[in-house]
């Protein structure tokens, strides 16, 4: 028992496990009287002085790290319930009463920056080697099909009793994910049914474009695998996620339906009254001040909300709207809600681009970002497609004033990452060799980004190598 009490609430037990960034405790909550799991940051990784560059970074990370958390309701992951600080430490406590596997730990380094790419580009590809995609070992971009990869490696162990690839050396069990085959697992447990077999070796793809096409599809094939449609399912029943994805936990009784206050009664047309008129300057000074205060979401609520009634009143294509707009697909980014983000951006390029010209700089500033949110949304192809698209613009010293060479060089490593990440490992070196000779021409050898490409082809090929 360790007895120590964090932020005069949570005593903590005993730990479960850590990770790379964080530990997990058992803990009892004081205040509500109920066991919880409290996961705090390692002291060795915040040991820096307060106010440092490293300890404060670590400590943003893992608050995005609650908040991204604390947006997901799913039966396969914790419930975030409180987060702090405690003497410098963050902690965050996590409860699921059900007996079902539960994810603990999203992991600091799954949200070191809203840009997914930046997690590869350091040079050291972030992850279990055991369960690292091929793209993510090469340093490639990765995407929703690096995580289908590893729910294959997961699946092979939990079936055959240990992970498709492992070694003594984590560059080993690299090499070993990008060249070797895994072993099918009925060669292990024979009486695994065919179909299953294949879904793994469908997930282990090398070419991502060869694993499923999404979780959703996964779930299709795994789902007449499960017991029959109707089989008891108790609070305890580990099927119940899958057999009833929607339903409603068993501790949660569902909610009576809210009455509607007399004065709220609709009117014979049906309606509750002409609405209130919106204060769209009120909205956008309350935006402006929640996004200060790190409040994205509620920020994104309002500007999505108060969107409609500016364009009601000003009109589509007026001045105010088109702000509104644009702050609110920088706030889903800023969110990473890609998939809402995407057809505000196309929508504001194409806006754009009708009054301006497609080489206008704001034009490309939206077709850049929504090449952004198809990177992050998986869909490396089109990510490809619309960097090679706006990249000439950069380039061409002619096109002022989008010419850029800084954006220019960002988007080919993007590219090169991407290439890796589709599999095409020929190509991505290729790129990324050829953008370090123009960075050492443009900066010389010692700027950051030649030495990190530099460090990361030599990481590639240490990889290839064994």
């Amino acid at each position: 028992m360790n007895g120590r009490v964090i932020a005069d609430r949570y005593e903590l037990a005993t730990i479960l496990g850590q990770g790379g960034m964080g530990q997990v405790w058992t803990a009892y909550d004081r205040r509500l009287d109920r066991r919880v799991a409290v996961k705090l940051l390692r002291p060795d990784r915040v040991a820096g002085p307060s106010g440092s560059v490293a300890a404060d970074e670590l400590r943003r990370r893992f608050v995005r790290e609650c908040r991204v958390t604390a947006q997901v309701d799913h039966p396969g992951l914790v419930t975030v319930h409180d987060a702090g600080s405690d003497d410098d430490e963050r902690h965050g406590h996590m409860v699921r009463p059900d007996g079902t596997v539960t994810v603990l730990d999203l992991g600091v380094a799954s949200v070191l920056d809203s840009d997914t790419t930046r997690l590869t580009h350091t040079g050291s590809p972030i992850g279990s080697p055991a369960y690292m995609a091929p793209e993510q070992a090469m340093g490639g971009a990765v995407g929703p099909y690096t995580d289908l990869y590893a729910l294959g490696v997961l699946l092979h162990e939990l079936l055959s009793g240990d992970v498709p690839f492992a070694g003594s050396t984590a560059l080993g069990v690299l090499h070993r994910h990008l060249y070797e085959p895994p072993i099918p697992v009925r060669h292990l447990r024979p009486e695994v049914p065919e179909a299953l077999e294949a879904l793994v070796l469908r997930l282990l793809a090398k070419d991502p474009q060869h694993r499923p096409a999404s979780a959703q599809e996964v779930y299709e094939a795994l789902r007449p695998l499960l017991p029959a449609q109707g089989a008891p399912a108790g609070p305890l029943d580990p099927t119940r996620p899958f057999l009833r994805p929607q339903a409603p936990w068993p501790d949660r009784a569902a909610a009576p339906p809210t009455a509607v206050p007399a004065q709220q009664q609709p009117s014979a047309t049906g309606a509750f009254g002409p609405p209130a008129r919106p204060d769209v300057a009120k909205a956008v000074d309350e935006v402006k001040q929640l996004l200060s205060e790190g409040r994205i979401t509620q920020a994104v609520d309002i500007l999505g909300g108060i969107l409609p009634a500016a364009a009601a009143e000003h009109g589509e294509r007026s001045p105010v709207v088109r702000i509104l707009r644009k702050q609110y697909a920088a706030t889903l980014m800023d969110d990473g809600q890609y998939r809402r983000a995407l057809p505000e951006l196309r929508r504001l390029a194409d806006d754009r681009a009708a009054e301006a010209g497609p080489a206008d700089t704001q034009t490309l500033q939206f077709r850049y970002d929504a090449a952004q949110c198809l990177e992050q949304l998986g869909e490396a192809a089109a990510a490809l497609a619309e960097y090679r698209a706006v990249l000439p613009y950069y380039e061409n010293a002619y096109a002022a004033p989008a010419a850029d060479p800084g954006r220019a060089f960002d988007i080919r490593h993007r590219i090169g990452h991407l290439l890796l990440a589709v599999g095409d490992h020929a190509a991505g070196r290729a790129q990324l060799q050829a953008l370090l000779y123009d960075t050492e021409r443009s900066y010389g050898p010692h700027h950051p980004l030649p030495v990190e490409l530099r460090r990361q082809l030599s990481h590639q090929q240490v990889v290839r190598g064994g």
